[in-house]
């Protein structure tokens, strides 16, 4: 128990440490503490840390453009940290809140496909369908599936 528990902060101090020596600040999304943020992909960074706002492309996701992703794409990034809220929620007492965060992820990644299908040009278009795939199957897996 101890182990496990000495072993979680192992993985969660390089994180945090990153966060620290960034200088992360956390403003749209103030429920999204930096050691999360940072584990999700640098197209997402952006939108949840204010120094890395204008810093490049490839912190953001396109709105407009010949490569845009479309005005439904703000949603993807959240669905990604529910995803990785649903993945950390394990143990059979956790069911439940593992199951919410998969259903927010779902809806918030099918809000974005739906946005984005029709813009195969879009950078992240093949990442949104994987997800979407991910999130199906550990819905699949809990019976949770199509609704």
């Amino acid at each position: 128990m101890v182990r496990r528990s000495l072993m979680r902060y192992a993985c969660a101090l390089p994180a945090i440490g990153l966060a620290m020596i960034a200088g992360v600040s956390i403003a749209a999304y103030p429920g999204v503490p930096a050691s999360e943020a940072l584990m999700l992909p640098q197209f997402c960074w952006a939108q949840y840390m204010d120094n890395m706002k204008g810093k490049g492309p490839q912190y953001t996701i396109p709105v407009w453009g010949d490569h845009g992703c479309g005005v439904n794409i703000n949603h993807y990034c959240p669905a990604l940290v529910e995803l990785q809220r649903a993945r950390k929620a394990m143990g059979v007492k956790k069911k439940g809140e593992r199951l919410q965060h998969l259903r927010v992820a779902k809806k918030d990644t099918l809000y974005t496909w739906n946005g984005i299908k029709d813009h195969p040009s879009c950078p992240i278009w093949q990442h949104v369908q994987t997800t979407l795939v991910e999130v199906n199957a550990l819905l699949n897996a809990y019976g949770q599936g199509e609704e």
